[in-house]
């Protein structure tokens, strides 16, 4: 898994993939300097859970790919909380019910 300070230098990432690196969790301070990603790519990893809040920081996030993952449920309503420019939100092939 990712450390929670591996992005705390990349102030100015607009694009992050990091889909197919066999991902199972998101340590909940990881996205929280990337204030000027518009892309971020999970697809293809063993999430299975998306924590409250996780995307909150991202409020210049149009596109978010969760696609090909395992997660089975949205936790809450403030799960994408904060994302008021997100335009793609791809959440196909996980088990969500």
């Amino acid at each position: 898994n990712l450390t929670p300070d591996l992005f705390t230098n990349q102030l100015n990432l607009i694009y992050l993939n990091l889909s197919s690196n066999n991902l199972c969790q998101l340590d909940f301070e990881i996205f929280t300097n990337l204030r000027r990603l518009k892309v971020l790519d999970l697809s293809s990893n063993f999430l299975s859970l998306i924590q409250s809040f996780q995307f909150s920081n991202l409020e210049k996030l149009k596109y978010l790919n969760l696609s090909k993952n395992k997660l089975s449920h949205i936790s809450n309503e403030n799960t994408f909380m904060g994302l008021k420019r997100l335009r793609h939100l791809n959440l196909s092939s996980n088990q969500i019910s």
